[in-house]
């Protein structure tokens, strides 16, 4: 009777333990815990501060690569919520830069067309409003960032809850139940895309 009272304790507590929070990595990124303003110039183009850029000289190659193993496959990312949000705000960023900047005017159509929808999808999922400028909502997932490098959910959901209107949509970034983030196929596909669209443009820009 004693040991089959203790197996039901222990199960209680596994799913307990099942729907907290994991430990707080270690380390945070360097700009944490208030992230720098990210400026825009005259023709739209974020601005990225160096410090956002995690110390990246070409920041746009840095975030496609990351993209690329990270927001291109959630099951990565399980677990890993800091990841999530830094890597979705690294998207925007990217996906402004695709745009609106004069570097990416020759990017394959491909890239350009599968961010476009990528970022709209991340918009939805979350819902955001289409007015919301992208160094907002790139600012607003880096303050998520650093408030789930702290283990902190309500500062991170006070953080999202300023732009998103999606009920759930911390739960998408970062998941109770510790499992991959819900990352609409879109925005997968996008990160997915983006460095190898950028590498297309410069073997056509080679002689």
């Amino acid at each position: 009777m004693r040991r089959t009272l203790s197996c039901l304790a222990m199960l209680v507590l596994a799913g307990c333990a099942a729907d907290r929070a994991p430990p707080a990595p270690e380390m945070a990124s360097p700009y944490c815990p208030d992230p720098p303003a990210i400026v825009v110039n005259a023709q739209g183009v974020l601005l990225v501060p160096p410090i956002l850029a995690g110390g990246a000289v070409d920041w746009q190659t840095a975030f496609a690569t990351q993209a690329q193993f990270g927001i291109a496959q959630p099951a990565r990312l399980a677990g890993r919520w800091p990841e999530t949000a830094q890597g979705l705000a690294r998207l925007v960023m990217l996906g402004n830069a695709f745009a609106r900047d004069f570097r990416f005017q020759t990017l394959p159509s491909f890239g350009t067309f599968s961010m476009q929808q990528g970022v709209l999808a991340l918009r939805a999922s979350l819902g955001i409003p289409a007015s919301l400028a992208d160094g907002d909502l790139a600012s607003v997932l880096l303050h998520t960032e650093c408030a789930l490098w702290r283990g902190d959910r309500v500062a991170a959901q006070a953080a999202l809850a300023r732009v998103a209107s999606a009920a759930d949509a911390l739960d998408r970034i970062a998941p109770r139940d510790n499992q991959a983030p819900r990352i609409p196929s879109a925005t997968q596909a996008a990160a997915s895309q983006a460095a190898r669209a950028m590498q297309l443009q410069d073997q056509r820009r080679r002689p």
